[in-house]
């Protein structure tokens, strides 16, 4: 009876998420690194793989109940990172680093995270760390544990990652692929599994890669779902008036 109710309140439940997605995307649109997040949909029964049942798997109404009714409630699905490269903004500052492939590795009080964010800074212990003062690691830290260490001004860091420090090699900066599905986690880092260690001039050094939040497709999709939120809210008040409309008829019939 209450279909339609139900089915309209769930895709109103998912334009909300939506909704909330998209403010947290137009709020990163000058944050260096992020990356946007996308919100997917599906309908209940393919969300649990109901759809591929052959028997019934508590009887015959209930797999009913869940064909006709909850397999047509959209649900909310798995938030999807876009991966796509932002802009690189030129900064000149060598510290300052934006990768074409890959993200940087850190270590977090929360274990090892990942990262696009490649605005770093030596701290007071001369070790390499990003904007919040998190260590950024090397490919020695998987062998021996050490961080990277810099003394004094005299160093560069290269494309491919190599830190030299008064013409001495110490370190490479270790830049990973994932290889699990990325999950944001604050301060424009990432938890997962690391991956495979990546090699090669992946590095622009002197840059900073921006968000790859574009506003104007953000605010023509926050009012698209809006439009789409106030239609399904409609929905259930016409219908409710329906049923309502319908009781009252009925009362006066008897």
């Amino acid at each position: 009876m209450f279909e339609s109710a139900y089915i309209n309140s769930g895709a109103m439940a998912v334009a909300s998420k939506m909704l909330d997605n998209i403010t947290n995307n137009l709020a990163n649109v000058r944050t260096t690194g992020f990356e946007k997040i996308l919100i997917n949909q599906k309908s209940y029964s393919k969300m649990k793989g109901y759809q591929n049942l052959k028997t019934p798997l508590y009887g015959v109404d209930a797999k009913q109940f869940i064909e006709e009714t909850l397999g047509t409630v959209p649900h909310l699905d798995a938030a999807v990172i876009d991966k796509s490269q932002g802009p690189l903004i030129h900064t000149s500052n060598k510290l300052d680093l934006a990768l074409n492939k890959g993200y940087f590795v850190v270590k977090t009080s929360n274990g090892i995270r990942m990262t696009k964010n490649g605005h770093f800074f030596i701290n007071s212990d001369n070790i390499l760390v990003n904007e919040n003062g998190f260590p950024v690691l090397g490919k020695n830290y998987f062998k021996t544990g050490e961080f990277i260490h810099i003394q004094g001004k005299n160093f560069l860091i290269r494309t491919d990652g190599t830190v030299m420090n008064n013409g001495n090699r110490v370190d490479t900066i270790s830049i990973r692929q994932p290889s699990t599905k990325l999950m944001p986690a604050g301060q424009s880092l990432y938890s997962g599994k690391i991956g495979n260690e990546l090699s090669g001039n992946l590095v622009s050094v002197g840059y900073l890669e921006g968000s790859n939040v574009n506003p104007i497709t953000e605010m023509v999709d926050m009012i698209q779902v809006n439009r789409l939120f106030n239609r399904y809210e409609k929905v259930i008040d016409l219908y409710l008036n329906d049923i309502a409309q319908t009781n009252s008829r009925i009362s006066r019939s008897v």
